[in-house]
């Protein structure tokens, strides 16, 4: 998906720059105002990422017909804007310019919070919903992945504001200022993929329905077989019945505690014939409905392998 590219490359983007700034010299200019070094190539990250995931943040459940995509596009452009105008900062040499040009990018950053409050509310509408149909359902998982994606950069975005805020009234060493930089960097970035990866499996997955087999030769790929201890196995061996077929045979299924499994009998007159079987098979209707249909064939309604395990 579109998501999970746009994670993909977001992390991808990080991984360059900071290996970048690892091995080989960047450059790196003194913000005039502040004295914090300013790393040239940081900043250049940050200003189209920002852009990019806050578009993708607002946009993952917004209603194309009702001008959300419009308002998911203006609150991305904030933030790009925002964080251009962070690197803009340590070009100014004038006071009075450096001041306005730092007003503008806080504002443009706290329409964050307005988008997070919108979010969370929808959250809340969603997760107080008891039934819901698939369609619903699919939508209730991409407000869900909006709003926690949201939360995300808000509070990843704020940790960098407040490093930012932090290195500049208490002078920290150029040392601790690129190592906080570089922390919330990394672990914002590896927390947005991994919440994009699992949402886009809980989205894409969400229509997909487990295959319901009956008895009529197939299989159910979901099933899965119970444990099963030695009194089990030993009635799990089917019981020879009389030779003659019982035109209706009566379906009664038995719950058994052992193992996860039920005992089904089998009942047609005087033959009798009781099976152990998975519970989740037991009763899933279709195999009970081809079950209750089912003629006695050959005499037998199961019949004893040569191994005695089937």
């Amino acid at each position: 998906s579109g998501a999970a590219l746009v994670g993909f490359f977001a992390q991808a983007c990080s991984c360059v720059m900071n290996g970048a700034m690892a091995l080989y010299e960047t450059p790196a200019f003194v913000d005039p105002v502040t004295g914090m070094r300013v790393y040239l190539l940081r900043w250049c990250e940050w200003a189209p990422l920002a852009f990019v995931m806050s578009l993708l943040c607002a946009s993952i459940d917004a209603d194309s017909t009702g001008g959300g995509m419009a308002l998911a596009f203006r609150f991305a452009l904030c933030q790009g804007l925002s964080t251009t105008l962070g690197l803009v900062l340590s070009t100014l040499s004038s006071v009075r310019a450096w001041w306005l040009c730092f007003a503008a990018a806080v504002a443009l950053h706290l329409t964050l919070h307005p988008l997070l409050v919108m979010k969370s509310l929808r959250m809340l509408s969603f997760s107080m919903t008891s039934s819901l149909s698939q369609a619903d359902l699919e939508r209730r998982n991409r407000v869900l992945t909006a709003g926690h994606l949201i939360q995300l950069i808000t509070v990843a975005w704020s940790i960098l504001v407040v490093c930012y805020t932090f290195s500049w009234f208490f002078q920290v060493s150029p040392t601790v200022n690129a190592t906080l930089e570089c922390t919330a960097d990394v672990l914002s970035k590896h927390f947005y993929l991994n919440y994009l990866i699992d949402a886009h499996h809980l989205i894409f997955q969400s229509g997909k329905k487990p295959k319901v087999e009956g008895a009529a030769g197939r299989t159910n790929d979901n099933a899965q077989p119970a444990p099963q201890s030695s009194q089990s196995k030993e009635r799990r061996a089917t019981q020879e019945i009389s030779t003659e077929p019982d035109p209706a045979p009566a379906l009664a299924p038995v719950p058994d505690t052992r193992g996860g499994q039920v005992a089904v009998i089998f009942s047609g007159g005087d033959h009798r014939a009781t099976v152990l079987i998975p519970a989740e098979m037991a009763w899933n209707a279709t195999l009970l409905q081809a079950a209750h249909r089912a003629q006695l064939t050959n005499g037998a309604l199961f019949k004893k392998t040569q191994g005695g395990d089937k």
